[in-house]
């Protein structure tokens, strides 16, 4: 055995611990005093740094990480970062010598017996930088090629999004952070828990949980446990929560863990005896002693006898400061059951009480009610869009990870040279935006079709109200107020709304789904080569799996319309009362966005008597474009959103009514692609945006138009002039700015 790269836990002592990692050294120094610890070896830092060096992956690593400042990414760019990262050790295949030392080992050792392949990273339990969960472990692997596969990718979770969210107490650094894997023999679980020394509300307490069978099932949130609280000093049980109902358990499967109903018999009795309780006890009270400290620490019992799994510091909990946003990123990361319980919700719940909610509001006229009236109306929906921002923040973003989670198992499966090769599964969706663009071409094409009409709107006409025309349009602005309060409601917007549709009419808007997709292959067959890489036994998860990854796909796009549809009746509102409140004290709130009036404050000044009014500002000015010989060509680097490559002008979008002066052909420079507002994005030859990541709206909705479409460019909108020839490269991510 090449002990430079592989360690038996049987021959590990703390000198090799910066090379095994706290993990693995704690273990090996528990199984010489004599605990149960499940027989196992260490790949050691040193064979990662020599698939490092031999594969040029640092350098990979190196340039994704360069791409944009990390502290200007929001969770989307730090989810597609990680994945790309993923993405580069899913292809790269350990070096010949080093795969021939790991494997013989591994066959020596564990032959075919199945094993469990967990991360070890040097200080990664150590008591100042104790973050639980945030590499990778991989239960039930059989085979030698499983294993190494199972390495690469417990290697590749020192660069996951959990990690880099953490990378500055990690320390992690391209050049310096190493990753060892831990190996051990699966131990068939009875029963598993984990184990607070101390409890966090009660230092005199000690918190034990425990789970039927494998304890992946708590860990990651599938199977809720029992809890008993145990009182430190004598180990008397002080308290026992049981769960509503104990279903299920994770049990190894053919392949992997799978959650399964468990045994109605076991559902009526704890996981744990009352002696298994005190000799976790006792344990709890051993390890104490002999690291100095409270422990959190992973068990499990196979027949009568208690395995230790892990040991470790207990996690202080403290975080940043209170705009540390890290734990509510974490909590992004769902399980594939609790999509399935989210998506019932979103599906079946929120979205039919968001559409039952914006229609009951349409139903009052703003502009019939009384000033205090209107007031109320105003306060109502700030409250109504209020409660829906936060069902959206806790339930529509996490679903996003459905996306996510689909992709991560195509990659792992599949490895495709692309790493969103998986987005072609999941676009083609009806989406809402689609729709509604769909509506607005035939709008246009009712224009293009009759000069007469066309002719009408241009000389300021409206409509007649009986004709097909007129039909169409008031459907049309009645499922889409957001956009139509974009265009600032009221007869203005109807005619930036009619200029837009004339612009449609005359211009050649040709359908762009050729370029949609690098891919030669269909999604059909695409589809067949994912589900086909399943075991027979488990190709309904797959098509289950990708069929939430679709759902979460045209949700992501689909919620915001929904939410805008609420919103709209607060802005309705809100521009009747700025009208009002503009007639009684004489100043323009109409056109005065800059006054920032808070909702509450339109409410005052409609029923205040004594209200004073913000002072009126001049509109900030707009920046001064460049001029043609001060700009030089220049290329900005982002992440590709959405493959193929296109120029035309830059048509800098800096609030909503500049949408509709777009133009055919041009290229959309924005801050954040909403999906209410891409609706020009059939005119548009490339998207460019500050906002990155490939769950954004800009990047889905280039997809579905087969546009190129570069995010996560900073500050886009200022540093690309309006005019400018820009040239989208949605393959490498970058866009170069010329006169």
């Amino acid at each position: 055995m090449n002990y430079s790269f592989l360690i038996p836990l049987s021959d590990l002592d703390d000198h090799h611990r910066p090379r095994t990692g706290g993990k693995a050294a704690a273990l090996a120094m528990l199984a010489g005093l004599g605990f149960n610890i499940a027989p196992g070896l260490v790949v050691t830092t040193d064979a990662y740094g020599r698939y490092m060096k031999n594969s040029g992956l640092r350098e990979k690593i190196a340039f994704e990480m360069g791409r944009k400042d990390f502290n200007d990414m929001r969770w989307e760019e730090i989810w597609d970062l990680a994945l790309r990262i993923r993405s580069h050790f899913l292809k790269t295949p350990l070096p010949e010598p080093l795969k021939k030392d790991i494997g013989f080992a591994l066959s020596g050792l564990f032959g075919s017996d199945p094993v469990v392949v967990r991360s070890t990273a040097p200080d990664e339990d150590a008591a100042a930088a104790s973050f639980a969960g945030l590499h990778e472990s991989y239960v039930n692997v059989t085979g030698v090629e499983e294993i190494l596969d199972r390495i690469r990718l417990v290697w590749a979770s020192l660069w996951s999004d959990r990690a880099l969210l953490y990378r500055r107490e990690l320390k992690l650094d391209v050049a310096s952070s190493s990753m060892a894997v831990l190996i051990q023999r699966l131990i068939p679980s009875r029963s598993s828990g984990v184990m607070f020394t101390q409890s966090p509300n009660d230092a005199g307490q000690m918190v034990i949980e425990a789970v039927y069978g494998q304890n992946q099932g708590l860990v990651d949130g599938a199977v809720e446990p029992d809890r008993w609280f145990i009182s430190k000093s004598t180990g008397k049980v002080l308290s026992h929560q049981a769960p509503a109902a104990r279903t299920s358990m994770v049990r190894p499967a053919s392949e992997g863990a799978v959650l399964s109903d468990i045994d109605p018999a076991l559902a009526a009795i704890a996981p744990v005896t009352f002696p298994e309780i005190e000799q976790l006890w006792q344990l709890g009270l051993r390890l104490e002693t002999i690291f100095g400290g409270p422990q959190d620490i992973e068990w499990t019992i196979a027949g009568e006898t208690l395995y230790v799994m892990q040991a470790r510091p207990i996690t202080t909990g403290k975080t940043g400061g209170k705009d540390d946003q890290r734990s509510w990123y974490m909590s992004l990361h769902r399980s594939f059951d609790n999509l399935k319980a989210l998506r019932g919700r979103i599906e079946q719940v929120h979205i039919p009480a968001m559409q039952s909610e914006a229609a009951r509001l349409a139903e009052t006229d703003a502009d019939a009610l009384s000033d205090r009236e209107l007031a109320g109306a105003i306060l109502e929906r700030q409250r109504v869009l209020d409660k829906w921002n936060k069902v959206y923040h806790d339930e529509f973003i996490p679903f996003a990870h459905g996306m996510r989670l689909f992709g991560q198992v195509y990659n792992d499966l599949l490895t495709p040279e692309n790493p969103y090769e998986f987005m072609d599964l999941l676009k083609g969706a009806d989406l809402e935006s689609l729709r509604r663009n769909r509506m607005l071409g035939q709008l246009a094409g009712m224009l293009k079709s009759d000069p007469d009409l066309a002719a009408a709107l241009e000389a300021g006409q409206m409509p007649p109200d009986d004709g097909e025309f007129a039909s169409l349009l008031n459907e049309f602005t009645s499922l889409n107020e957001m956009l139509f309060s974009l265009a600032g409601g009221g007869p203005a917007g109807r005619r930036e709304l009619f200029g837009l549709l004339l612009t449609m009419s005359r211009q050649a808007i040709t359908s762009k789904t050729a370029n949609g997709s690098e891919n030669l292959k269909s999604p059909r067959e695409l589809e067949t080569a994912y589900i086909e890489k399943f075991p027979a036994d488990r190709r309904t998860l797959a098509a289950e799996l990708l069929d939430i990854g679709r759902a979460s796909y045209r949700l992501r796009d689909d919620d915001n319309i929904h939410l805008g549809r609420i919103e709209a009746q607060l802005r309705r509102a809100e521009k009747a009362a700025r009208h009002r409140i503009t007639r009684k004290f004489g100043i323009d709130l109409e056109n005065f966005e800059t006054a920032a009036l808070e909702t509450a404050d339109l409410a005052r000044g409609l029923t205040n008597p004594d209200f004073t009014p913000p002072e009126s500002k001049s509109p900030p000015a707009e920046p001064v474009p460049e001029r043609p010989q001060d700009i030089r060509t220049r290329q900005l680097s982002g992440q590709p959103a959405s493959p193929g490559i296109a120029v035309g002008p830059a048509r800098v979008i800096r609030s909503g009514k500049d949408l509709f002066g777009v133009q055919a052909g041009e290229v959309l420079v924005c801050d954040a692609v909403d999906p209410n507002i891409t609706f020009v994005i059939p005119m548009t030859v490339g998207i460019v945006e500050r906002r990155g990541g490939m769950l954004i709206h800009g990047a889905i909705i280039a997809r579905e138009y087969g546009i190129p479409c570069v995010t996560g460019i900073p500050d886009a909108v200022d540093r690309i002039p309006a005019g400018a020839v820009v040239t989208v490269d949605g393959y490498l991510g970058l866009v170069t700015v010329a006169t």
